[in-house]
């Protein structure tokens, strides 16, 4: 599946390098929200989100749901508190229904209405399904596929081969491996372990999986 020599000049990149470029994307965007104020916003952007989705009901924030959003408003706001690495992108980890895609969603959102109030000359954050990620980068990875923040939906769920005319690719090993060499910020959310997305992808991808995610467990069963 893994085109070893393709990625094998990845070794030779300077760790120092990346941490350099992750630490300079986070001190871009720091929000000066109080904890109140970030939880209301992120039900604000979580009920706009179910709206969109034709569900017209109110974002409950629980026992199972709370400590994950107070994670994230102290990632947001570089809190030392933090249970991770500030440096590393949020994989938001759960099972199915129990609200990560939701989270996530409007969490990107609130973010990029703190970019535009502020007038912050950086890239809004992207969401996109990791089968969205997949069919674009079969075209060709952009630009904006490298630098944009991004938010990767349901990652491990696309097929990890592309054939087109007996030639195999692997887009989404391809994308991540590119993402992680220019230290860019991403997140995302997924039923899978780190162990497990290290089997689907490879190991050599698995180890800089680590390198880029904080992994956090959302509890809790299907809201649906």
């Amino acid at each position: 599946m893994e085109n070893i020599s393709q990625h094998a000049s990845q070794d030779l990149i300077s760790i120092d390098g990346i941490i350099k470029s992750l630490q300079i994307q986070r001190e871009e965007i720091v929000l000066d929200y109080s904890p109140a104020d970030f939880t209301r916003l992120m039900k604000a952007f979580a009920e706009l989100v179910m709206s969109e989705r034709g569900e017209y009901s109110e974002f409950t924030i629980d026992r199972s749901n709370e400590p994950v959003i107070l994670e994230l408003y102290k990632y947001s706001t570089m809190d030392k508190s933090f249970s991770g690495n500030l440096f590393l992108g949020v994989a938001l980890i759960g099972s199915y229904g129990c609200g990560k895609s939701l989270i996530m969603d409007a969490y990107s959102r609130l973010v990029n209405q703190f970019v535009q109030s502020k007038g912050l000359q950086v890239c809004p954050v992207l969401f996109k399904t990791s089968m969205e990620l997949y069919n674009l980068a079969k075209s060709g990875i952009t630009s904006q596929m490298l630098h944009t923040p991004l938010v990767i939906d349901e990652i491990g769920r696309e097929p990890k081969v592309a054939k087109d005319y007996g030639n195999e690719s692997t887009p989404m090993i391809d994308l991540l491996f590119e993402r992680h060499r220019k230290g860019t910020i991403t997140h995302a959310t997924g039923n899978f372990t780190l162990e497990s997305l290290s089997e689907m992808y490879g190991k050599m991808l698995g180890d800089r999986l680590k390198q880029m995610f904080n992994f956090i467990k959302l509890n809790g069963s299907s809201r649906r």
